[in-house]
């Protein structure tokens, strides 16, 4: 695939689960509306993990949460999985009908904390560069 703008142009951070340390409950990122992007590559982050953790992408009908429902899930993840990376890719067609938002889910099913964290990039097929989107609390782009 040839690119004629830099990466960081064509790929924007819209969507995160902040790192943090996460113990027996689910943590959910921000909405993302689906109508902007083309695709979505979900990209969830593991630290030192003593059970299991779930890393899964949710749809939602109108962005409340209130009608969400499991999209896409990567196989569990067990405590022999320290230090490892899931990317589950999501592109606008996989949406059930009448779904247009989603959002990254992260489950540690234990009581002893683990270090979890999940970014979302997105990618447009459109004409104009995509870090016009990028999320406010992105602090640099280095090109």
């Amino acid at each position: 695939m040839a690119f004629n703008c830099k990466l960081c142009e064509f790929l924007t951070v819209v969507g995160t689960i902040d790192p943090q340390v996460i113990a027996d409950t689910a943590v959910f990122g921000d909405e993302i509306q689906m109508a902007l992007w083309e695709e979505l590559i979900f990209v969830f982050l593991l630290g030192a993990v003593d059970k299991t953790v779930d890393c899964s992408v949710y749809e939602d009908t109108d962005g409340s949460a209130g009608g969400a429902q499991s999209l896409k899930a990567a196989t569990q993840l067990t405590a022999t999985d320290d230090n490892k990376q899931v990317v589950i890719n999501v592109k606008r067609r996989d949406l059930s009908t009448g779904y247009y938002y989603v959002r990254a889910r992260i489950i540690c099913g234990s009581s002893q904390a683990a270090p979890l964290a999940c970014i979302v990039l997105g990618a447009n097929s459109g004409p104009q560069p995509t870090t016009m989107a990028d999320l406010t609390t992105v602090a640099q782009i280095m090109t």
